[in-house]
């Protein structure tokens, strides 16, 4: 077990151990500045860890990211509930979840070899395919962010309502809507996931930092953030 362990950490670069240990200390460091020791807080640091292995896999092209998408995406699904981030949590539980499945199966048809870690054959999109994907996700966005500013829909799921304005749900919508459509781009392996996932990151934290203050949320995406230019530019460079 030992030596399957130190096989698999020798697999990343020291870019990517950083990154990845980063992350654990400074989770850490946060459940004991803020006494964030509840069931919340530990199941924001499961999903801060997992989802940023899970990224870092992606990265590299290697198909067991989804095995820790899987953890990543149950963990957050629940912090992001727990908080009222309707778009949020609702693309995790019921997109992310189950397209990690359907990803992993379409990694798994893709790959350079046999074995789970192998990495798989990316794709460019064309002109035409990136004015549609685009111009439904800029639709998508707008549909949905008046679905979850309805009142109706807070008093029945939380039984409560929030003092949010337009541009919070707005920021939800957009944030979720182009992770449906990075998610599809990822499961068949396009390299321009990696645009999505950057604007993604970068709205999740305007999300957590000034809608809602998560300092685990805002370190995990502060991760994928990172991780993602690192995404992009070995992307670029695959075949």
């Amino acid at each position: 077990m030992v030596r399957s362990l130190k096989k698999w950490v020798d697999d990343f670069t020291l870019f990517e151990r950083c990154l990845i240990s980063i992350n654990i200390i400074m989770s850490i460091t946060l459940m004991i500045v803020y006494q964030d020791y509840g069931v919340i807080g530990a199941i924001g640091f499961v999903a801060s860890v997992t989802n940023t292995i899970c990224v870092v896999l992606v990265a590299k092209r290697r198909i067991s990211n989804f095995i820790w998408g899987i953890i990543g995406v149950s963990t957050y699904t629940v912090v992001a509930f727990w908080h009222g981030n309707t778009g949020e949590w609702t693309i995790h539980a019921f997109w992310y979840l189950p397209m990690n499945i359907v990803g992993w199966y379409l990694w798994a048809k893709n790959k350079n070899s046999d074995t789970v870690a192998a990495d798989v054959i990316s794709k460019k999109l064309t002109v035409k395919q990136s004015v549609i994907v685009y111009s439904l996700t800029a639709i998508g966005t707008l549909i949905f962010a008046y679905i979850i500013s309805l009142e109706g829909l807070h008093l029945f799921i939380y039984n409560q309502t929030f003092e949010h304005g337009f541009s919070k749900y707005l920021t939800d919508s957009f944030s979720s809507i182009l992770a449906v459509t990075a998610m599809i781009l990822m499961a068949k392996r396009y390299r321009e996931q990696w645009v999505l996932w950057i604007i993604i990151n970068i709205t999740n934290l305007f999300l957590w930092g000034i809608f809602i203050f998560d300092p685990m949320m805002i370190l995990m995406w502060s991760c994928f953030l990172v991780n993602s230019v690192y995404g992009w530019l070995k992307w670029q460079k695959a075949n």
